[in-house]
């Protein structure tokens, strides 16, 4: 589809060729370039346009698009002659922050109910877009530059967001535009199930990141994610982060009900900043996807605390003096790790260093003087037990050396 040879239509109004609209013929199916919709999969088009919008007045234009009739089975359902009232565009506020605010209404005039009907805002233009978007659909993409469409979703107020005769619904678009003097031209599609609701996904909500995901990768954090679909059959979910470096998609795991979730760590080493991730869901009853964008946040890490640099010094200054070949654990440079990491104690039922809890680890009760107490139940004398003593800071470096996991770095 070459969007650009719309311009020749804008001012003409089209009266496309329509099937009979009885609730006892069934809809054809419709074919898109990149997802192919069975008649299983339910969908019908109501109507497709080309909305021409000017920043400036602001003003939008509405004319049906001639190629809709030459690749799509549009149902005029509410287009010109069926009905001329039932589509209206309305600018509610000035263009401002890239944002024009839109009204959209929609009217069903037709005696058949609608489901899952959307509005999908279709643009190949990378300066077109959507701020508030439901979700996204990659329905009606033509292998141009902007592959997955936004749109909203009509009555969603309804349970079975279903849209019946006569029913009127408005939706509220933040058109973002990257230009206020370049006028738009931007498809519309309007898309329903019939006669009964859509077989993929109707719903992803926004994740739900338990934690600060950082810089040095250091912290595993779960996500949820709730995912509706009328069957109740989502088969999979997945997440495409390429943007934080992840070479492929990542797997979520089904928890229960709606809910998928994944213990999310930042392996690749992202920096901080927001880094734009995509969601993609699908059902066991269609082989159609639904799609939603979500921002990960990666926040400044702890720097990583080096064993060689930054730990081995405090041992040489203050602990190698006793705890050398003849008195374990050895602390001298390059037997410290072997020494202390995942090493039993003949003090203690605790390990020496337990990687990732410095509250599990003997040694450090040993520094701290809180070795007698459970869960240690040691004896002796806290080391070092005479000057120079580990300091406050010493031990806090010690502390996050064995957080990041007592590496042997």
């Amino acid at each position: 589809m070459h969007r650009k040879l719309m311009y020749v239509t804008l001012l003409v109004s089209i009266v496309l060729s329509a099937l009979a609209c009885s609730q006892s013929n069934p809809v054809a199916p419709l074919e898109y370039s990149q997802e192919k919709i069975t008649e299983a999969d339910n969908h019908d088009v109501w109507g497709y346009y080309t909305l021409i919008v000017d920043p400036a007045v602001p003003s939008v234009e509405i004319a049906e698009s001639r190629l809709a009739a030459g690749h799509l089975n549009v149902k005029p359902f509410v287009s010109p002659p069926a009905c001329t009232d039932c589509l209206t565009v309305t600018p509610t506020g000035p263009f401002a922050g890239n944002i024009l605010p839109l009204e959209i209404t929609l009217k069903n005039p037709k005696p058949i109910t609608g489901f899952d009907v959307r509005g999908i805002i279709i643009s190949n233009d990378i300066g077109v877009g959507l701020a508030n978007a439901d979700d996204y659909t990659m329905l009606f993409d033509d292998g141009g530059a902007v592959i997955l469409n936004p749109y909203k979703a009509y009555a969603k107020i309804n349970p079975d967001r279903s849209f019946g005769p006569g029913e009127i619904y408005i939706e509220h678009y933040d058109l973002w535009l990257a230009s206020f003097g370049k006028i738009a031209v931007i498809d519309y599609a309007i898309d329903a199930s019939w006669p009964s609701r859509a077989k993929e996904p109707y719903q992803v909500d926004a994740p739900v990141i338990g934690g600060d995901i950082d810089s040095t990768g250091q912290n595993m954090v779960p996500i949820t994610i709730d995912i509706y679909a009328s069957g109740n059959d989502v088969t999979e979910v997945w997440f495409n982060c390429s943007s934080m470096g992840f070479a492929g998609e990542l797997p979520l795991t089904f928890v229960s009900g709606n809910t998928w979730s994944i213990n999310f760590k930042n392996t690749p080493m992202a920096v901080e900043g927001q880094y734009t991730c995509i969601v993609r869901a699908s059902t066991a009853s269609s082989a159609n996807y639904l799609y939603d964008y979500f921002t990960i946040t990666v926040v400044p890490g702890t720097p990583m605390v080096s064993l060689a640099n930054d730990v081995q010094p405090i041992f040489d200054a203050k602990c190698v003096d006793c705890h050398d070949a003849g008195e374990p654990p050895d602390l001298r440079p390059g037997y410290t790790w072997g020494e202390l990491v995942n090493q039993d104690s003949y003090q203690s039922s605790v390990k020496l260093i337990t990687p990732g809890d410095p509250y599990l680890s003997y040694n450090q009760a040993k520094i701290r003087g809180t070795h007698k107490s459970a869960p240690y139940s040691g004896f002796g004398k806290a080391m070092p037990w005479e000057p120079p003593f580990v300091t406050d800071a010493e031990l806090l470096l010690i502390d996050t050396w064995i957080e990041q996991g007592a590496l042997n770095n």
